[in-house]
C-alpha cells in the first residue's frame, strides 16, 4: 500500500490496472455478428451460441457476452424440437379437455 502511494501518489485504483478484455475485440465481434444472423436470402439459418463458438473458437461465454450484453442487444433462445403428435395422441387430448370442461365449473 506505501509502495503504491509512494508510486501513484494515491491509494486509489488506477485507470487499466485491472485484467485485460481481450474477448471483445472488433474482430471477433464483427465474426460473431456475421455468424449470428439469419442470411436475408435464407431466413431461419441463425446459429446457436455454441454453434457459434465452435465455427468461430471463441469461447461459449465470450460469444454469449457479445450477443446479449454488450454488442447486439438479442436474446439467445435454445433450439427446441417440437413435439410431433399422432392423431391418436390428438383425439386424447380433445377427450381430456372436454372431460376438463364438462365437470369444471368453467362458462363455456
Amino acid at each position: 500500500m506505501l509502495a503504491k502511494i509512494d508510486k501513484y501518489g494515491t491509494a486509489e485504483r488506477v485507470a487499466g490496472s485491472g485484467r485485460l478484455h481481450t474477448a471483445r475485440t472488433a474482430d471477433n465481434v464483427a465474426t460473431v455478428e456475421e455468424s449470428v444472423q439469419s442470411r436475408e436470402d435464407t431466413p431461419q439459418t441463425h446459429r446457436t451460441v455454441c454453434e457459434t463458438a465452435r465455427e468461430t473458437g471463441i469461447h461459449r461465454t465470450s460469444v454469449h457476452r457479445i450477443i446479449i450484453i454488450k454488442d447486439f442487444a438479442l436474446k439467445c433462445m435454445k433450439k427446441k424440437q417440437a413435439h410431433d403428435l399422432m392423431d391418436a395422441n390428438k383425439k386424447a387430448r380433445m377427450v381430456c379437455a372436454w372431460q376438463l370442461l364438462r365437470y369444471s365449473n368453467f362458462p363455456r
